[in-house]
């Protein structure tokens, strides 16, 4: 069952913030230039938010 995320504040739509945060791509440029210095295995930025993608299609947060 969905439950509310509890480190939100209340009234924020979690799936709302995740969604922003993949069509504006709003951490593009970090990850591409501090998250992927750290990766043993390179992981392309397209596929690491994708993972965003199916937890907001999965409803998780309601």
């Amino acid at each position: 069952m969905p439950k509310m995320c509890p480190a939100a504040e209340a009234g924020i739509d979690i799936n709302e913030s995740l969604q922003e945060i993949v069509d504006k791509r709003i951490y593009e440029k970090d990850y591409e230039e501090i998250t992927s210095y750290f990766q043993k295995e390179r992981v392309e930025y397209d596929e690491a938010i994708g993972v965003i993608d199916k937890i907001i299609h999965s409803k998780m947060f309601v």
